[in-house]
């Protein structure tokens, strides 16, 4: 009977270890799969089509509001709206790319990150001490945070969900103010 007992406390130790430690296991499994350029990974590990989305919805909600104190003043700004919108929404398309995370994670700026379909490497040492030295911890149950302040001192938030019992990448938080 005891050894049942204790067999049974083992497992649930091991299951709630397990389910605790999952996402900084995913973290750690992002930051190699950026280091190493493995897309399967990064397929498997982040969510690109809600991070896009995401971006896209807080991109026009900020286009939104720069349009309504403009359209007071300019009756053409809504029709500019339109066309940024659409501009921005290929941008986000662009900019969502595991080489722009690799950048965001290793707290470098994103820019010059499609130039002509080039690669560009991000420093695995770089990425590594990035991710490492970050704050991370748990929203919620089913959300956790990585916050990271980049060479500017803006803070990004990375933003993991439960997806069955492991975690993807769902929501990168770029302030506001940088999104202008």
């Amino acid at each position: 009977m005891r050894l049942k007992i204790s067999i049974a406390v083992v497992m649930v130790l091991a299951v709630g270890g397990y389910l605790f430690a999952s996402p900084y296991m995913t973290l750690a499994s992002i930051r190699d799969a950026l280091a190493e350029n493995d897309s399967d990974t990064l397929n498997q590990k982040i969510d690109f089509p809600a991070v896009r989305q995401d971006l896209k919805d807080r991109l026009a909600f900020v286009l939104m509001k720069k349009t309504e104190k403009e359209s007071e003043k300019n009756p053409m700004a809504m029709l500019a709206a339109g066309l940024v919108g659409s501009f921005a929404d290929r941008l986000v398309d662009t900019l969502v790319t595991p080489i722009a995370i690799s950048r965001m994670m290793s707290g470098s700026e994103v820019k010059d990150v499609s130039a002509g379909g080039v690669k560009i490497k991000t420093d695995p040492e770089k990425l590594k001490k990035a991710v490492d030295n970050s704050e991370m911890g748990y929203d919620s149950f089913d959300r956790f945070s990585m916050l990271m302040t980049n060479e500017k001192g803006r803070e990004i938030r990375f933003v993991l969900g439960r997806d069955g019992i492991g975690w993807k990448l769902i929501r990168i938080e770029i302030p506001v103010d940088h999104l202008e």
